[in-house]
C-alpha cells in the first residue's frame, strides 16, 4: 500500500489554525468595534458623557459597558427612527 510522505502536514495545520484564530480574533474586534459605537451613540442621546464612557469601556472591557448600563439615565435626545 503506497503512503505518501506527510511530513509537511502538520505545517499546513498549523497555517490553518493561525487563519483560524485571526479571523476569530478579526470578528471579535469588528464586534467590539459596533458594540463601541453603539455605546457612544447610547450615550449621547442620555447627555451622558460619550469620550469617557468609551474610553473607560475600551480599557476595561465588558465591565466599563456593565458600568454604563448600571448608571445610564434616561433618554434626552428624540431618536431619529420615529
Amino acid at each position: 500500500m503506497y503512503r505518501p510522505d506527510l511530513d509537511y502536514f502538520p505545517g499546513i495545520l498549523s497555517v490553518g489554525l493561525i487563519a483560524v484564530w485571526v479571523l476569530l480574533g478579526l470578528i471579535g474586534l469588528g464586534l467590539f468595534v459596533l458594540l463601541l459605537v453603539s455605546l457612544g451613540r447610547d450615550a449621547g442621546r442620555r447627555n451622558s458623557n460619550v469620550a469617557g464612557w468609551v474610553i473607560l469601556t475600551v480599557f476595561t472591557g465588558f465591565y466599563g459597558l456593565a458600568l454604563y448600563l448600571l448608571n445610564r439615565g434616561p433618554i434626552v435626545a428624540p431618536t431619529s427612527e420615529s
